[in-house]
């Protein structure tokens, strides 16, 4: 498969304001209310920034997953074409050293080290949240810059519900889906199903800049059509016994966008997924068991009629995770609130390609210590220990430390965090058995990263809340495909460091005049990411590639009864394209606008929006010469009950 696993191995190395969430005491909102969830993830990522979207989540039904993500995080997103290939750069480091999972399972590709997010529909989601900052030690391998948590929970209010709809919008985009859930009167049966279906010309206009005069051409051979469906069963046997299970299934055909200077493509890729889950979990007084089985298939088959390529490969992985939490009361410890977890964790992967020499195998065992709680009713800490050995090495020791601390002032609470973690990222299948390329004798990435950021949130004020971050992240034996010295192929090897830095800077706004209410929120990214070994222009050590300087955005939101409009706006700075910094795509604003309206009837509400992307008809390019559509419009109408 020499685009679709070795080409993309090497590149890829309420209202609808987000909620900057404090572990202790996320802002306030008016008018869509979001709050941290007791989960693992938020219960002992103390000292650490997340941000919560599951209130974008409803607004956004018809959208890419990487669209939405980068109009609210202010993320970078690193895009090849409309609906293409497409990940986030979080802190500086490739979408491969940042953990996605789907109920708190990995489903980064085995082969590939990452995941397309165009490839995740949101139907299927209830919470979505994005986690800046090394998270190893709780959820392993991948996790060096950050991860992306996507699941889906219950709702336990009796009772049949359902919302169907569909969207259409410019260059015969067309997509329709469909959700209904169940809840028994002794809410102890909860079911949720989801269906999904795109189809997309994607023949979208855009100003081609590598021929003479910059002619508006229409794309051509980028065709998506993609199909999703989910089901989620949630059982709650007796105050003690609960169960989850879970399935998720997504087909997705693709025609390649090709580069601007190629008119016609016929290069095409199929993928296919199936995820499953089946968690129980057994309640006892102050403590509980839980028992997890998850398993997922994948396969891309690429294809390339003139020059009759038709080449195929397939993964597995299945994992077995056992957990114990534990409180200890005030009572029992002189210290509020505190909790434990220890659990165990294996893993089997096997992958099959042409161009593997033989079968691809990684085992992986986990074991893993989290603590946190209160020492005072100010202060609060976390402590994370996690050992990981994989088929041919052993990982690093992986230990996390975080502290907050808060002062009353006033009408405000201001708080102090700080984290420190080690990190690590096994080397992926393609690393280890592609040929020609690949090594078996790989060491695995060894990062440890500091943040410190301080916040503040006010009771009484149109200022809802500011958080500044400054945070550096150093990897050593950083895993790269670089040209050979003497061969004609590029081949897998572990450089020296790699260094990230930079500063995250957001607040919040909210305010309300008589029946028209105002939300606003900003965000600021300055990173810095260079090769220790490598020089680039003025003996400096060079950016990495498509990593900008500087990023962010800025949304606002007004609400007048029914109606809810607003515009999202992004910036992505220059972008190096070369290693040493010698050419640099430019910097880019993108602005978005949507209006939306519900109305009420007796039995169910509709929900109308309209969409405008792309508002000033900005030419961009986020990867050099993959074209990007010009101004854009969607118009959704989705049926509610009740």
């Amino acid at each position: 498969m020499r685009y679709s696993l070795g080409f993309l191995a090497t590149v890829l190395t309420g209202l609808n304001v987000p909620a900057w969430a404090q572990t202790r005491e996320p802002a306030a909102i008016v008018l869509d209310t979001l709050a941290v969830r007791a989960e693992r993830r938020a219960a002992f990522r103390i000292g650490q920034n997340e941000i919560l979207l599951d209130s974008v989540l409803v607004q956004s039904r018809g959208q890419f997953l990487s669209d939405v993500l980068r109009r609210y995080t202010g993320i970078p997103n690193r895009a090849y074409g409309n609906g293409m290939l497409s990940a986030l750069i979080i802190r500086g480091l490739p979408a491969s050293r940042t953990a996605v999972l789907w109920h708190g399972f990995p489903i980064n590709s085995s082969m590939l080290g990452s995941t397309d997010l165009n490839l995740i529909p949101i139907s299927g989601l209830t919470d979505m949240a994005v986690q800046p900052g090394a998270g190893s030690s709780l959820f392993g391998s991948d996790a060096i810059a950050g991860s992306i948590a996507l699941s889906a929970r219950p709702e336990w209010k009796p009772g049949f519900k359902a919302t169907a709809g569909a969207t259409l919008g410019s260059f015969g985009l067309k997509t329709g889906q469909a959700t209904a859930g169940y809840t028994n009167e002794r809410q102890t049966v909860s079911l949720r199903t989801s269906v999904s279906l795109l189809d997309h010309a994607n023949r979208f206009w855009f100003r081609n800049t590598s021929r003479f005069g910059q002619p508006r051409e229409r794309q051509q051979d980028a065709g998506i059509r993609q199909k999703s469906v989910s089901q989620d069963v949630f059982i709650r046997f007796s105050k003690k016994i609960a169960l989850t299970l879970s399935a998720w299934w997504n087909q997705s055909q693709r025609q390649l966008q090709a580069p601007i200077s190629v008119r016609i493509s016929d290069e095409s890729q199929a993928d296919e997924t199936l995820s499953s889950l089946a968690s129980v979990e057994f309640n006892h007084t102050g403590w509980k068991d839980k028992l997890s089985v998850y398993h997922q298939y994948s396969s891309i088959r690429y294809q390339k009629p003139s020059t009759q390529l038709n080449e195929f490969s397939s993964e597995t992985r299945t994992i077995f995770r056992y957990e114990q939490d534990w409180r200890i009361n005030r009572s029992e410890s002189g210290f509020p609130n505190w909790q434990f977890q220890w659990g165990l964790e294996g893993a089997v992967q096997q992958a099959r390609a042409e161009s593997y020499q033989q079968t691809g195998r990684q085992n992986r065992f986990d074991v893993y210590v989290l603590a946190t709680g209160h020492w005072t009713a100010r202060l609060r800490s976390t402590v994370h220990l996690r050992q990981s050995t994989t088929t041919g090495f052993r990982a690093p020791f992986t230990p996390a430390l975080g502290l907050e601390y808060d002062w009353r002032l006033l009408a405000s609470l201001l708080t102090v965090k700080a984290h420190a973690a080690r990190s690590y990222r096994v080397p992926t299948l393609n690393d280890r058995y592609w040929r020609p390329g690949g090594n078996l004798n790989l060491l695995p990435e060894s990062g440890f990263s500091r943040e410190l950021t301080v916040s503040q949130t006010f009771s009484h004020s149109t200022l809802k809340n500011w958080h500044l971050t400054a945070y550096r992240n150093t990897v050593q034996n950083w895993l790269d495909w670089v040209p050979g010295d003497t061969v004609s192929y590029w081949s897998v090897r572990n450089l020296p460091n790699v260094r990230a830095e930079g500063l995250e800077a957001g607040m919040q706004f909210a305010h309300k005049l008589g029946r028209l209410q105002l939300q606003s929120a900003a965000m600021l990214n300055y990173n810095r990411t260079v090769s220790l070994a490598a020089q680039g222009a003025g003996g400096r050590p060079p950016q990495l590639m498509y990593v900008p300087n500087y990023s962010g955005n800025w949304t606002i939101d007004l609400q007048y009864r029914s109606f809810v409009g607003g515009v999202q706006h992004t910036y992505t700075g220059r972008r190096f394209t070369t290693s040493d910094n010698s050419y640099a795509l430019p910097g880019y604003w993108l602005a978005d606008a949507y209006l939306r309206h519900q109305r009420k009837f007796a039995r169910f509400q509709t929900e109308a929006i309209f969409r405008v992307n792309n508002v000033f008809n900005t030419t961009y390019q986020a990867i050099q010469d993959r074209a990007m559509p010009g101004r854009h419009y969607q118009f959704s109408l989705f049926f509610i009950y009740p």
